[in-house]
Order: C-alpha cells, then structure tokens, then sequence
C-alpha cells in the first residue's frame, strides 16, 4: 500500500500539457491560399535578408513557373499536377498570376510553409527577431516533396512508378541536398543559387571519363559519378547523359545514360535506367581514331508512338577528347 500511494504521488496532477505538432515541410501546394499575404510575408523576408533573396530571385527555383523549358512541356499538359510544385504559392486548381507566377519557389515556401511565423532553419538563433523552428536535417527534407513523386495515377510508389525519386537515390547517403546545391556564399550563409543542370561546372565535376586501350584497335571508356549522393542524371526524366563518338571517317555513334520508359492502361513506367549510380561506373569500347565527346541532354519531349523518337532541347558539354 505504501509504494503504491508513493508512486500515485509522484504521478503528474491535472491534463497533459499540449504536444506542439512538428512543423510542416515544405512541398506542392494542397489547396486555396491567401497568395497576397504570402507575398506579403515574403516581402518581411527580403527586407532583411537583401543579399540572400537576390541570389534567391536569380535562381531556378524563382524561375520555376516561367523558365522557358518547363512553360514548353507545361503547354502540352497544363495541369495542377505541375502547377503544385512550379507555383506553390497558389491554388493549384487554376493557373497561376501574379507573385505566385514570378516567384515561383519563393523564400516562404520553404521557410514558412504553414504560414505561422515561426521560420524554418538548420538551427534555432538567438538574433532573430521572428520565431524559429530549427530542423537539424531541414537541407534534405526541404527538398523531398518536391523532388520525387510518381506518375500522375500511378496506383503504386514503386522505384519503376516514380516520376523523380532523387530522395530513393540519396537513401543511406550522409551529405544533405544543401551541402552540393547550397554551398556557402561569400558571407557564409548557406548559397541560395541552387545549382543543378543550368550549372555547366557542377555538371563537369559530377563526372570523370578515363579511357584505356584494350586488345587491337579497341578502347574502353569508363564513367565514374564523382562526388554524387544520387543516380546521374537525376530528376526530371527527360533528363540524360550521351557518349557521342566519332570515327577518323566520320561515322558518329551515341550511347544514352537515361531512362526508358512505356505506357500501359493509360499510366507510364520505367522499364530500363541506364543512369550512373552514385560510385559506379559503366564502361564501353570503341576504336582508337576516334573523337568523343559527353554531353549532358534536355530532352524537351519523347513520342508517345513508333519509333518514340526524343526532341532534344539542348545539351551541355561535360568532357572530350581523342582515342
């Protein structure tokens, strides 16, 4: 009886104290919201982080609604599917206007997701004269919602339904999203440039290409993803590598380095990924006399029949050399 009345009094008194529910990670818009107090909100943002929002505003994500290449493929399928992720900041059941179409992914949709003034960041901050909800892993997580999802009605989120899966890619990987895509500026904040496949630079360093002479004529190429937490290319699925060779006489061979896909009941499905894991390399053999040359493809669209024929939007030059 007696350690009985000691532990009922020790037991707490009166109703549990509220739990905070863990804050909301950035991701596509979910329904109507108030796009001119965002935009407002948005403003406080810039107001005190000038530098920070000006390599923001320069950046792909500012740009996510109306970069060229995404308003090509928009056109042939507008839907809220894409609206979601490319302006956030509105309903994605109509199209976007205003500061939701010209700021894209803007300051608050990734810090201030749920609208409630406590922003989101790496680490919580004496200074800061606004509420902050830190979140140790925040360069990784900000960026899942976004970029990986599955076809649009796809029953399934298997590796072969998924649109983008760069987070199934980073899976086990240490180094966050932010340690490539955001390395510190000149003041040593994290980078708001979000370098990714408009960088021709962080493409070249994202692949090394060594040859070697094998038995005859015959030379072996090898590529090696250097210093990638993720499949490469990764991302959009339109997106590959292509090992273009050119023989002494002129004769021009291209090995792909993307996925391939097909559509069955109406829902499309990977059926091969030729892509450079992360570490891995693949090697082929051509003959010596020869150029080459690897490039990095957008590829704007695929053929939805025979012979599924790719329009290629641009490329970017990787590496090159002789055999």
């Amino acid at each position: 009886m007696r350690r009985l009345l000691l532990v009922l009094a020790l037991l707490p008194f009166g109703p549990a104290p509220p739990v905070e529910p863990p804050p909301r990670m950035p991701g596509p818009a979910i329904g109507p919201c108030d796009t001119a107090l965002r935009a407002a909100r948005n403003a406080e943002c810039v107001l005190c982080h000038a530098g920070i929002a000006g390599e923001q505003e320069a950046s792909l994500h500012a740009a996510s609604f109306t970069d060229a290449s995404f308003q090509r493929g928009y056109v042939l399928e507008p839907v809220a599917f894409c609206r979601g992720c490319h302006a956030p900041e509105a309903d994605p059941a109509v199209a976007p206007e205003g500061f939701a179409r010209t700021h894209g992914v803007a300051c608050v949709t990734c810090h201030d997701p749920e609208g409630r003034g406590a922003i989101l960041a790496t680490r919580a901050s004496g200074r800061a004269p606004h509420a902050v909800a830190p979140v140790a892993d925040l360069g990784t997580r900000a960026c899942v919602a976004c970029h990986e999802f599955a076809f649009p009605g796809s029953a399934t989120h298997g590796a072969t339904s998924m649109m983008q899966r760069t987070a199934m890619e980073h899976a086990g990987v240490t180094t966050a999203c932010a340690t490539c895509h955001m390395p510190p500026d000149e003041d040593g904040h994290p980078g708001h440039r979000f370098g990714a496949s408009r960088d021709a630079g962080l493409l070249a360093r994202s692949v090394v290409v060594e040859t070697t002479r094998l038995d005859g004529e015959r030379v072996s190429f090898a590529l090696t993803a250097r210093g990638v937490g993720h499949a490469f290319p990764t991302g959009d699925l339109f997106r590959r590598l292509v090992l273009r060779v050119t023989s002494a006489r002129g004769t021009v061979i291209e090995e792909p380095f993307g996925r391939s896909f097909r559509a069955r009941d109406g829902v499309r499905e990977e059926i091969r990924d030729r892509r450079l894991a992360p570490r891995q390399s693949v090697t082929l053999a051509a003959r010596a006399g020869a150029t080459w040359q690897l490039v990095y493809q957008r590829v704007t669209s695929v053929d939805q029949t025979p012979p599924f024929a790719s329009h290629v939007e641009s490329e970017t030059e990787l590496a090159r050399g002789a055999l």
